[in-house]
């Protein structure tokens, strides 16, 4: 039996006009129409979560997936490769006796979250939505949601599935640009340098780096941060193609294939099609470094001279930071400060595009950042600060200084860096009855042992004898 290909569309789509003629270009390429499958799924229902939608697809998949020994692909666009993704940790087991996923091509991706997630859940967007908008789904697309960072710990943590693994995860994007200044000011979100529009070049790479960092007082009493690396994946293939919007019949990614297009003159029907081909380890390594070679062409380097080819493009990282506390309990009164050393001083960096507060999780932040600004010969400093909102637990502040050469090994072009920041919880020290303190001794012979406590923990005596 030949290989089967499903295809699964993105958040709100509801028509298989969606896939352009993606499924005729894939029978030319050599797929069997009895072997090409078109998904549908509900998406702006409210209370339907990603988490079912992975469900419904095991169930879907029962009915149409081929038989022992054979193997299935999927080609997901933008929101339907996070609902592949989870049936992957949630339910993909291979054996000996089932068929099993070899490639899993995901276009324009929200990997690691979109801007636009959380536009989507406002009350203009229902009105344009008439109902509904699928709040559950988009609130798993925000930025820094803890949807993906639990996809992202079964790649960096537990390796279940992935690069690491039998199902091959091949990342493809757009990056469109248009330099309209106007619709900039009126909707920033909607068209931002280093996204196609709606996903960012580095949200749509699995491709990614995790650190931690914990903030505590060291032996001497001083507070000290410490970095150190918590895993990456390095290897999956993920391609740039800088003419295509998220979507479109006339420049979206997979909308603007037609029946005139071909493998020649659509680079992203060919990359689809290149991706589909493969079969082997081998074969997944050179795809991934026919698309790191791509990629690398268009990406000027920090402090380098713009060439020609990049001179409309600009490069962006994205960072998520995380605030727990060292028992995982989230922070949410903080600041995060990027700052460049000069010799006038410490000074904001200008490579800090946008950030955004995760609405439901407050504790994760998230840094866009201009990445061609890293300067080499400049050293940057990560400063944290965390509140406590008790005089009894005091508060933190603790930074990292690292080199513009350095910083490279935390934050890469075109992707995504997730930091754990772990700070100590440090309960106030009473130095004077009359100052705070959570908790404390007197001996039981103490002359001043007759004495009441405030709510924090300020002595006053009585004049009482105890009892």
């Amino acid at each position: 039996m030949a290989d089967r290909v499903f295809l699964l569309h993105g958040w709100s789509s509801n028509t298989t006009t969606t896939y352009g003629a993606l499924r005729h270009k894939l029978r030319d390429a050599g797929f069997d129409a009895t072997d090409l499958f078109l998904g549908q799924y509900v998406s702006l229902d409210d209370n339907i979560q990603l988490g079912d939608l992975a469900n419904a697809l095991e169930l879907a998949l029962r009915q149409h997936r081929p038989g022992i020994g054979a193997s299935y692909h999927f080609v997901t666009h933008s929101t339907g490769a996070l609902v592949v993704r989870d049936w992957l940790r949630r339910h993909y087991a291979p054996n000996d006796r089932t068929s099993k996923v070899g490639n899993v091509v995901m276009v324009a991706a929200p990997q690691f979250g979109s801007r636009l997630a959380h536009h989507g859940r406002s009350m203009l967007a229902g009105m344009v939505k008439f109902g509904d908008t699928g709040r559950e789904i988009l609130h798993a697309l925000e930025l820094g949601s803890r949807h993906q960072w639990g996809l992202a710990d079964d790649l960096i943590e537990r390796g279940a599935i992935g690069p690491r693994a039998d199902a091959r995860l091949i990342c493809i994007t757009g990056d469109s640009y248009e330099d309209n200044r106007f619709k900039k000011r009126i909707f920033p979100a909607a068209f931002e340098d280093g996204s196609d529009g709606t996903v960012r070049t580095s949200a749509a790479n699995i491709n990614t780096r995790r650190f931690r960092v914990r903030i505590a007082d060291d032996a001497k009493g001083q507070t000290v941060a410490k970095i150190t690396a918590a895993g990456e994946v390095t290897n999956a293939p993920f391609l740039i193609l800088p003419q295509y919007h998220h979507v479109g019949q006339k420049h979206g990614i997979i909308g603007s294939i037609s029946q005139a297009s071909n493998e020649a003159n659509h680079p992203a029907l060919r990359a689809i099609a290149d991706a589909l081909r493969v079969r082997t380890r081998a074969d997944y390594n050179a795809l991934a470094a026919r698309f790191a070679q791509r990629v690398g062409a268009i990406t000027p380097e920090p402090g380098s001279t713009v060439t020609a080819a990049s001179s409309k493009r600009k490069t962006f990282s994205q960072v998520a930071f995380r605030f727990r506390t060292d028992a995982g309990e989230p922070i949410r009164d903080y600041r995060i400060e990027l700052l460049v050393e000069k010799a006038s001083g410490d000074w904001a960096s200008k490579t800090v595009s946008h950030l955004h507060i995760n609405n439901r999780d407050p504790e994760v932040a998230t840094l866009f950042l201009n990445y061609e600004q890293f300067e080499p010969h400049y050293t940057y400093v990560f400063r944290f600060a965390a509140e406590t909102g008790t005089p009894l637990v005091q508060p933190v502040t603790a930074e990292i200084a690292v080199t513009g050469q350095a910083v490279r090994s935390i934050i890469a072009a075109h992707r995504t860096s997730q930091i754990d920041v772990e700070i100590a919880r440090r309960p106030a020290v009473q130095t004077a009855p009359d100052e705070p303190g959570l908790l404390t001794f007197v001996r039981s012979d103490d002359p001043d042992l007759e004495f009441e406590w405030d709510r924090q923990g300020r002595r006053r005596k009585t004049g009482r004898p105890t009892a």
